[in-house]
């Protein structure tokens, strides 16, 4: 899986171990060999019926943090809504608000610490609702971190990831 990137991995039922390694290179005649690097090792134990999002993040290589959750699907979805998700992935961040262009800062979400997420929270997914503008802030003073524009995922459940480092770039994915 690419940097900033996802993929669907089947997990069997019972105690799993999961290795994610960043794989090496060999040397060339113009730099030397990079050996493998693992970002994450752990077990996890599944259940055949369930889905689970692995989240890392972190300020290196040898630094690597994570978030695993267990979805709980709890709520369904009327005609005509989507699902949209926050979690802090900023190493170094103080706690985070996000709220919708336009509204109260927090009104989606008031605080986040890193690595923490929120639940999935409603909106409409209309012709009239084909997008969202969401501003990420410092959840004590405001300050605008960041914004993104979500093209609005009609009928399904999103994560927004903010990511990068206090003082450096950041970004949403």
């Amino acid at each position: 899986v690419s940097a900033n990137n996802y993929a669907f991995l089947p997990l069997y039922p019972g105690q799993q171990q999961i290795n994610l390694l960043y794989p090496g290179t060999a040397a060339t005649t113009t730099s030397a060999a990079i050996p493998a690097v693992t970002y994450y090792t752990g077990n996890l134990n599944v259940n055949g019926s369930s889905n689970y999002y692995l989240f890392l993040t972190g300020t290196s290589p040898a630094s690597v943090d994570n978030v695993l959750i267990k979805e709980n699907y709890t709520r369904t979805y009327a005609d005509s809504v989507c699902g949209v998700r926050f979690i802090n992935l900023a190493p170094g961040s103080n706690p985070i608000s996000v709220d919708i262009k336009g509204n109260a800062n927090g009104s989606e979400v008031a605080s986040l610490a890193y690595k923490a997420y929120s639940d999935f929270n409603q909106h409409p997914a209309t012709y009239l609702n084909t997008s969202y503008i969401f501003e990420f802030r410092d959840a004590a003073t405001g300050t605008l971190i960041t914004s993104y524009t979500l093209a609005t995922p009609f009928f399904h459940n999103v994560t927004l990831a903010l990511r990068g480092t206090v003082g450096g770039a950041v970004g949403v994915i």
